[in-house]
């Protein structure tokens, strides 16, 4: 896989191609995302593992598009499923995440309440509640973690202690979002194999040939151009082995373009 350093179409490009406007910019809503290959099958497999109130752990390399997922993901659940109330922890610093900074996310988004400044018992005892009472509600808490190789192992096993924190049902559902680092140290570290044990693993796939087709047509149609009018199957053929995934696919047809 040939990786490059973000590409932009200028005017002057887009005047060579004929086209009015650059079909590679960023998606500005959740719903813009490229669902082709094996995405649809990926996605319904993840919703329906929430809805398990599983820990499902989606990986992939840089650029395989597990972000714009997750944004499509968070866009979509409240009309997938309304009772899906999504949870994120504060903390930039994912490898210092804790069961208490986890149980203060959990508490606040789902009541608004600051529990930092309880003691730990008070703190679990109004962890605990507040996830019966959200499942009498009907509400189904998703707690969303990106940057999730960045985990240490205490934060995976504080993770699994929050989410196994009811003894008979568990109330809430896990997304951990990370680079494909996370899901071999799941595979290989005893030290976290509990969370391993517990946890679903998806990994996003490379972009086959006729998958890269697809993605370049929905990001021309996207401008209402026809990718055709620039690319030919030979030139599809090498993007499919230069880039691997959306975004090196998409720096590379700039460059070429270019």
């Amino acid at each position: 896989m040939e990786v490059s350093s973000r590409q932009y179409l200028d005017t002057a490009d887009l005047t060579f191609f004929g086209l009015k406007h650059d079909p590679f910019e960023d998606p500005h809503i959740p719903v813009d995302v490229w669902m082709g290959g094996a995405l649809p099958a990926i996605e319904n497999t993840f919703f329906l593992a929430l809805e398990r109130r599983e820990i499902v752990i989606l990986c992939g390399d840089a650029g395989a598009g597990k972000s714009i997922l997750t944004r499509r993901f968070c866009g979509i659940a409240p009309s997938r499923r309304k009772s899906f109330r999504l949870i994120a922890p504060a903390s930039i610093d994912r490898s210092k995440i804790t069961s208490t900074a986890l149980a203060v996310a959990v508490v606040r988004d789902l009541t608004g309440k600051d529990t930092s400044s309880r003691s730990p018992e008070e703190r679990g005892h109004i962890l605990r509640t507040t996830l019966e009472e959200q499942d009498r509600m009907g509400a189904l808490p998703v707690l969303v973690i990106d940057e999730g190789h960045l985990l240490s192992n205490g934060a995976l096993l504080a993770i699994k202690q929050v989410w196994d924190s009811h003894i008979l049902f568990r109330k809430l559902a896990v997304l951990i979002i990370g680079q494909v680092p996370l899901a071999l140290r799941l595979r290989t570290d005893p030290a976290i194999q509990e969370v391993t044990g517990r946890s679903r693993i998806i990994t996003l796939p490379k972009l086959a040939q006729d998958e890269v087709k697809s993605y370049l047509a929905w990001r021309f149609a996207r401008v209402g151009e026809k990718a055709e009018a620039v690319f030919d199957e030979s030139a599809y053929r090498a993007l499919a082995v230069k880039g691997e995934y959306p975004l090196w696919i998409g720096n590379c047809a700039i460059a070429a373009m270019k």
